[in-house]
């Protein structure tokens, strides 16, 4: 087949000369993917930190908050659906040099600024040459992400952030295919290999489990129960299907289901139901 692949993502979008992809963002040229409109931002705010959130990073100070334009995720009921989805030709949007971004942080007494609302991973040149400049500024860089990147462009982009918040939709494959047209098992992929940074640089152990406590299952279904009565598939059964479990409507033996699961064992280095 003619077209260039795009390689930022699991989608890997095949795409002749002049074709926009997916998310929107990104046009094939003649040899390459590249930024449909480079440097187009959708939005500039200033925002608590606690409201990326992050945890315990630089707590009670401001951020400058940076939006584009696309997305790689088309998740049903995006609360940014109107930047999310629109795609990058700046007709709605504006430009700011990085040094007037830089400028605008201190300005407004933000030692932080983060790249977010949209997927900032299908901008992320921009995002990675203002967090460059605002790095020699002495300004921290924190993305706001769903994490749907391949393992060739993770270290490529996230190099340039100090933190980060990596959304998980759902913690089912069902799920991010319906709901994000999208699959789950490179998301959890991200943040294993994340999880294994940190580990290899404060020597702490981070776990990443699958599933809540078993002994909250029960529990919640009979809160359930009691606010809303028995509902088919929801709490016609003892439990609360959760994780990458199946759903209580399935007709599926254990060995099926172990089969289903087996491809997310490694990535949930914590433990599973």
């Amino acid at each position: 087949m003619n077209g260039i692949i795009c390689e930022l993502c699991p989608r890997a979008c095949r795409l002749k000369p002049g074709q926009v992809g997916a998310c929107g963002a990104r046009i094939a040229d003649a040899q390459r993917v590249i930024p449909l409109n480079h440097g187009c931002l959708s939005a500039v705010h200033v925002d608590p930190i606690e409201k990326k959130p992050l945890y315990h990073f630089y707590p009670g100070c401001r951020a400058l908050s940076l939006g584009g334009f696309g997305c790689n995720l088309m998740c049903r009921g995006c609360q940014n659906a109107s930047i999310s989805r629109a795609r990058a030709d700046c007709s709605d949007g504006f430009r700011m040099s990085h040094q007037d971004i830089v400028a605008h942080a201190q300005k407004y007494d933000c030692p932080i600024i983060a790249y977010t609302y949209n997927e900032p991973i299908v901008w992320h040149e921009f995002a990675c040459e203002t967090a460059q400049a605002a790095r020699e500024a002495g300004i921290k860089n924190i993305m706001v992400t769903a994490g749907y990147v391949t393992a060739n462009m993770r270290e490529k982009i996230f190099s340039h952030m100090d933190a980060a918040n990596v959304d998980l939709k759902g913690f089912t494959e069902t799920f991010y295919r319906s709901w994000a047209k999208a699959e789950l098992a490179p998301v959890l992929e991200h943040i294993n290999t994340k999880v294994n940074e940190f580990k290899e640089e404060d020597g702490n152990l981070y776990a990443i489990y699958g599933t809540p406590a078993e002994s909250l299952c029960g529990l919640q279904v009979e809160q359930f129960r009691k606010k809303f009565g028995v509902v088919e598939h929801v709490s016609d059964r003892g439990y609360v299907s959760n994780s990458f479990h199946c759903h209580v409507s399935e007709n599926i033996g254990p060995i099926q289901k172990q089969d289903c699961e087996k491809r997310f064992w490694d990535l949930l280095n914590g433990g599973k139901i």
